[in-house]
């Protein structure tokens, strides 16, 4: 799964991992509901709406329809809905099928809007991060770490109901850097690293390489486009750690995630029981207590009723 804020370059590096230019592309933010590329025999692409109906469109058709910078949706947005929120109230998530090699090996790519899009949004991109094996948090040099990105990281890597997931850090847009800023952003990528996934300088060095990548996505793309290889943007790194990821590290990931799951099941169960034992216990205290009443109601009675039986005996003798 991707994700990152507008503008980072996710649909590039993306159309760079699939090997064409599929996802689109503008300097503005495109993508403006989740969508989920897989393999399919034919290019076709499914809008899932929330009222529950299906909407099939040509991948042409489905970047004029759900692409924020295209006129159709800025006519739409401006002369309809009003805002990009009520918009997106119709549109759920998209499936984009299409006959690429590397999906067919049953590999699915989830490319998502930016970060703090809308707040649903959000809780629809945590609950999609649940299913992925893994995710790819795209940075941009230019921006390191910006409010979204670090409260975003934050959740990822320390909510209580998170289900842990490898998380591969591609910083992105060293073009726009000299090479002074580029050691002073390095140095403050490590800083952040450091504070926020808990792990001391050492940790944070070793990362470069397995988990974090500097990439040069645009010129990556136009390589690709020119027939030519994937040396000097980093992606041709991370393409190659990747697939050792999908080889040998995917399957110990499901079953790591699989106990994750099991042990936080067992601890929302012990919760509930807990929960469940403290009401009962409440309830036959409250029901020991009503008892009591109820049978010192019952004594009491018993007693007044043997009172006045005595008093009604006593009148019938003296009337006799």
């Amino acid at each position: 799964m991707i994700v990152g804020d507008f503008n980072r370059g996710k649909s590039t590096i993306l159309n760079v991992l699939l090997g064409q230019e599929l996802m689109s592309m503008r300097v503005t933010a495109t993508t403006a509901i989740p969508i989920f590329v897989k393999y399919g025999e034919e290019e076709k692409v499914l809008v899932h709406k929330k009222d529950g109906s299906t909407e099939e469109l040509s991948l042409e058709q489905y970047k004029q329809r759900y692409s924020l910078n295209s006129k159709v949706v800025q006519n739409q947005i401006k002369y309809y809905y009003k805002s990009v929120e009520k918009w997106l109230n119709n549109p759920n998530f998209a499936e984009l099928h299409y006959p690429i090699e590397l999906l067919l090996e049953g590999i699915e790519f989830i490319d998502t809007p930016g970060l703090n899009y809308t707040e649903e949004g959000n809780q629809k991109i945590f609950s999609y991060i649940q299913q992925s094996h893994a995710i790819i948090f795209v940075l941009a040099a230019d921006q390191p770490f910006t409010h979204n990105e670090k409260e975003y990281l934050h959740n990822l890597v320390s909510h209580p109901n998170q289900i842990k997931k490898p998380i591969f850090y591609l910083i992105n847009k060293w073009d726009k850097l000299g090479e002074e800023d580029k050691e002073e952003i390095r140095d403050f990528l490590m800083e952040e690293f450091c504070q926020y996934l808990d792990i001391n300088e050492n940790e944070a060095e070793k990362m470069w390489g397995d988990t974090v990548f500097n990439v040069y996505a645009k010129k990556a793309l136009d390589n690709l486009k020119q027939g030519k290889n994937l040396d000097g943007t980093g992606l041709k790194e991370f393409s190659q750690r990747l697939d050792n990821f999908i080889l040998n590290e995917r399957l110990k990931t499901e079953l790591c995630q699989a106990l994750q799951m099991a042990k936080f099941v067992k601890i929302q169960v012990e919760s509930k029981v807990r929960e469940r034992l403290f009401i009962l216990k409440q309830t036959e205290v409250e029901y020991e207590a009503e008892a009591k009443y109820l049978q010192d109601l019952v004594t009491n009675i018993s007693t007044q009723v043997e009172i006045i039986a005595g008093k009604y005996n006593e009148i019938i003798n003296d009337l006799g």
